[in-house]
């Protein structure tokens, strides 16, 4: 059984070269997956950190098992969709081009497909790593879960099998390939653009959905990647506009939280004063950013 590990990228190359590195430490043999990178910068964006382009480009070019393509596409989720074109493996193996992925996960990975029946998706734990950094007192774990940061324990969970709500993200999981042979894709109207900074998300929710109606869906701690944070998201602004663009995406999606919310335009007048109020407790401005969703959400939906 062999993995195509797919990292979609733009314009990150200093954390790219990161990512690439932590890759010479997997366990398993070269020979069980390849690397797949594709590079979704356009010619005309403004070019950060320029000089890890070759390093990157070098890393793929030395090693027979990793491929760098290069291919304007607009956003995230077109990029993952041609992922799914150019892989040879069985599984898809899709990370983030800013998650450091630990040693064993490939191995772990395979391993998981190999002995649980019926198995159609995986997703590991992802611990936010905020390179040392001073994490701000109002980041809870709604905030860490802005930040794809995924931690439900030390034991594997089937989440067909249960009730509590059980989540994996598309920063560190793994799909059989031969879901897609019928068509499905990723949902190119949601997901990151680039070139816009568009911060829309739940590119992959929809298409676990519908892989769970089929396969078991799998979270498991064996497969740890540890996403970098850049200092400049640990502001409050940054998670405010994450909130509300957490809402569109939603809206577009047809799935929300919100939508079990008993009388959300009532919960909704209750809380409208947190706008205007100084919320530094993690508790607070938790609240504050599911009130900006619920706002966003209602306009909308």
């Amino acid at each position: 059984m062999k993995i195509s590990l797919c990292i979609c990228t733009f314009n990150n190359y200093k954390t790219l070269n990161q990512c690439l590195e932590a890759l010479e430490n997997q366990t398993a043999d070269n020979s069980l997956f390849e690397v797949l990178v594709l590079d979704n910068t356009s010619k005309s964006a403004i070019i950060e950190d320029e000089e890890y382009i070759d390093i990157c480009k070098n890393i793929c070019n030395k090693k027979a098992n990793y491929r760098y393509i290069h291919e304007e596409l607009d956003g995230e989720a077109a990029a993952r969709n041609r992922c799914v074109d150019h892989a040879k493996g069985e599984l898809l193996y899709f990370i983030d081009d800013d998650l450091i992925l630990e040693s064993k996960s490939i191995y772990n990975c395979i391993l998981k497909f190999k002995s649980i029946k019926d198995l159609g998706a995986l997703g590991g734990k992802v611990i936010a790593d905020f390179q040392n950094s001073a994490i701000p007192n109002w980041i809870g774990d709604l905030q860490l879960s802005m930040l794809s940061s995924v931690d439900f324990g030390e034991k594997d969970i089937i989440l067909n099998e249960h009730k509590d709500p059980i989540w994996i993200v598309g920063a560190n999981m793994c799909l059989l390939a031969s879901c897609f042979k019928d068509g499905l894709r990723f949902d190119e109207n949601l997901g990151r653009k680039g070139s816009s900074g568009l911060l829309l998300s739940g590119v992959e929710c929809n298409l676990i959905g519908e892989i769970q109606k089929r396969f078991n869906v799998l979270y498991t701690p064996d497969c740890q990647g540890n996403h970098l944070i850049p200092s400049e998201r640990l502001n409050q602004e940054w998670f405010l506009k994450r909130a509300a663009l957490q809402s569109v995406s939603d809206v577009i999606a047809r799935n929300s939280f919100l939508n079990q919310v008993d009388d959300l335009e009532l919960w909704i007048k209750s809380n409208i004063n947190l706008l205007f109020k100084d919320t530094q407790g993690k508790d607070l401005f938790s609240k504050k950013l599911v009130l900006i969703q619920a706002l966003i959400y209602k306009l909308l939906s």
